[in-house]
């Protein structure tokens, strides 16, 4: 098969799916990942609107306790 042809033979093919496979893999766990963060600075975030709402008075409720 001369170099200049478009045609992959089949190792170049399962090559380039190995290394999409990972690249797919990486971006899964980056996801992963960020979506845990976002989580837990979503829950620090409304833990503080209730704290915020319980000095302003617009809460009767008292804050509640933090777990750590």
């Amino acid at each position: 098969m001369a170099k200049w042809t478009l045609d992959k033979t089949a190792e170049q093919k399962y090559a380039e799916i190995l290394t999409l496979k990972s690249k797919n893999s990486k971006q899964r766990a980056e996801i992963a990942r960020l979506t845990v963060a976002l989580e837990r600075v979503t829950k620090e975030k409304l833990s503080l609107l209730t704290d915020i709402k319980w000095m302003r008075g617009e809460n009767d409720k008292s804050p509640p306790e933090k777990k750590t």
